[in-house]
């Protein structure tokens, strides 16, 4: 009846059984690096799935392109209403986005992946059938590709709009109430 010998190497159980201990050790080690292999898959796995969850619960948009500018991964708030993510992906940024030309966006991606250096602008996007909106992007280099990452600022910029005209109604009524109150004053002196 052969012996065996249990031991732990690195968090992977082992045991060594039989009387041929370097061939049977082989065939142990092998199946220990298996483990160690499937835990670091899994680990893998649920780093992968944290991630998706990440960049899909993001309010921001967040859109990730090869070297050639075909579309690899986009979150659920960069798409539209009537996009579908599987529809997208491996698609071209100027079919997508065939105006990307004329606004001369599409040069500016090209040179940061070129450069390597980040941009950041807004503009107003506007679609067919679809309200435009005012966002703020950044855009850098990943890998050899491209990271777009755009924030809706439409509301911000309304919300700026409005106060702004508030402050001039206030101002306007304060004028008119300074106006009104130089004019009684007027008056009292000519009765004093």
């Amino acid at each position: 009846e052969p012996d065996t010998l249990f031991f732990r190497y690195r968090e992977t159980a082992l045991s060594v059984t039989g009387f041929l201990v370097f061939q049977t050790l082989l065939i142990v080690l092998l199946i220990g690096s298996n483990v160690r292999r499937k835990r670091a898959e899994e680990k893998l796995r649920l780093s992968e799935q944290r991630l998706m969850a990440f960049n899909d619960a993001s309010i921001d948009g967040i859109l990730l392109y090869d070297a050639d500018l075909r579309l690899v991964d986009i979150n659920q708030a960069a798409l539209l209403p009537n996009m579908n993510k599987s529809d997208l992906i491996g698609k071209h940024m100027l079919e997508i986005s065939p105006n990307l030309e004329k606004t001369g966006r599409y040069e500016k991606y090209l040179k940061v992946i070129e450069t390597g250096e980040p941009i950041s602008f807004s503009y107003l996007q506007e679609m067919p059938d679809y309200p435009g909106r005012h966002l703020s992007l950044r855009a850098f280099k990943v890998n050899d590709g491209l990271g777009i990452i755009f924030t809706d600022i439409s509301e911000i910029l309304n919300a700026q709009s409005a106060l702004r005209a508030l402050n001039k109604q206030l101002e306007q009524m304060v004028e008119e109430r300074t106006e009104s109150l130089m004019l009684a004053n007027e008056n009292l002196e000519q009765f004093a």
